[in-house]
This record gives C-alpha cells, structure tokens and sequence, in this order.
C-alpha cells in the first residue's frame, strides 16, 4: 500500500516524491496507513491527553486538536463520517534545504480506503491556511 503524505508550501501543493529536498517526508507512527479500530482509539486518547492540546469541531463529524507545545495539528473522523475511524496528523517543520516552513501530512485509518482518501483530499484546502498563519498571515514571499 503506497505511503499518503502530503507537503505543502504557500502556493504549492504536492507529494514529497515530487519536492523531496523540499519538504521531509512526515516520520510515521505505523508501519502502514492502515490500523486498526483500537489503535486509532488509542491514538485519540493519547493526543486529547497531552498537555496543552485543544480540540474542535472542525467540519461535520470531525475534530480538529492542536497543541501549545508541539507543532502538529490531528484531525479525526467522528461516526457517521465516511472515513470514520480515520486519523490525520499535520506537522509543521522547517526545510533544512530552503528555511522555509512545510506542513507535512500523514494518516491512519481502519475503515475503507477509498473513503479515507477521499477525506485527506478534502483536507489539502486547508494546509495552505495553516502554512500562511504560520508565517506570519503570508507575509513572507516565496
């Protein structure tokens, strides 16, 4: 099963096959995207746990958690969501190549592949907004 990532920059979206030097590629948690039901709970429990972390609605049947300490942002499917159970991680490092800031994505799921997918699509919209907020509302130029 192929590895789904994804690595952003502001106005460029792509695989990190396609920009390695770029953006790394995101260290992951699971041997593959696929897991199961109770490591996806356990998943959950444990980034809800850390200190410092706030969750939200993001999008019907989703939640979104960030932290104050690590740079990351977890979405997870709720039921009733097509991807659910579905787990996605987005990290935010700086490339070593080009100083500029990435948000790389993974993601884990236990339900059906296609629907899981479909929903990390959906969520390649808002991974430019992280990036510009994170750089200071797009106030840098690249």
């Amino acid at each position: 099963m192929p590895r789904l990532y994804l690595c952003v920059l502001i106005g460029v979206c792509g695989t990190a096959a396609a920009a390695p030097e770029i953006c790394p590629p995101p260290q992951s948690l699971y041997p593959s995207p696929k897991i199961s039901t109770q490591q996806l709970m356990d998943l959950m429990s444990s980034v809800k746990l850390r200190p410092g972390t706030h969750c939200r609605a993001f999008a019907p049947k989703e939640l979104q958690c960030n932290s104050d300490s690590l740079p990351e942002l977890w979405w997870f499917t709720e039921p009733g969501h097509p991807a659910y159970p579905s787990a996605s991680r987005g990290q935010m490092v700086r490339s070593e190549a080009t100083s500029m800031v990435c948000l790389i994505r993974d993601g884990y799921f236990a339900g059906q592949e296609a629907a899981f997918s479909a929903w990390m699509d959906s969520l390649k919209k808002y991974d430019a907004l992280i990036i510009e907020k994170a750089r200071g509302n797009g106030s840098q130029s690249t």
